[in-house]
């Protein structure tokens, strides 16, 4: 009888979580480069700043209501109950970053979540 660890090898656990969820993948990848970008320790965005910038990123359309679904479901992150003033992120077509003054109800995740999920995600 074979066992289901016995088979759960890390090559078959990262080929399943690449194929899981390509936004989340996505948004991991891109939150990784802003990190990397701007070494901060985490970073402040609305569903719809993740959503310009994916389409530059990987020519690839998501929904704002598919990336609001992924970070309070999958993510278990509220955004902030009123509108703050917070730095957004956002990318130029030529891949380059940038930082704009924006005022909404952000969510905020921080590095150490994100480099655990691309972590676990690249092993």
């Amino acid at each position: 009888m074979v066992f289901p660890n016995e088979i759960k090898t890390d090559a078959l656990r990262k080929l399943v979580w690449r194929n899981n969820n390509k936004l989340e993948r996505q948004i991991i990848e891109l939150f990784n480069e802003i990190f990397e970008h701007f070494d901060e320790n985490e970073i402040q965005f609305t569903p719809t700043d993740i959503v310009s910038m994916l389409k530059t990123m990987f020519k690839a359309y998501w929904s704002v209501s598919d990336v609001r679904k992924l970070l309070k479901n999958n993510w278990k992150i509220e955004p902030k109950n009123n509108s703050l003033a917070y730095v957004k992120y956002d990318m130029e077509h030529n891949g380059s970053f940038y930082q704009l003054n924006r005022i909404g109800r952000y969510f905020t995740v921080n590095r150490n979540f994100i480099t655990g999920i691309y972590d676990e995600m690249m092993r």
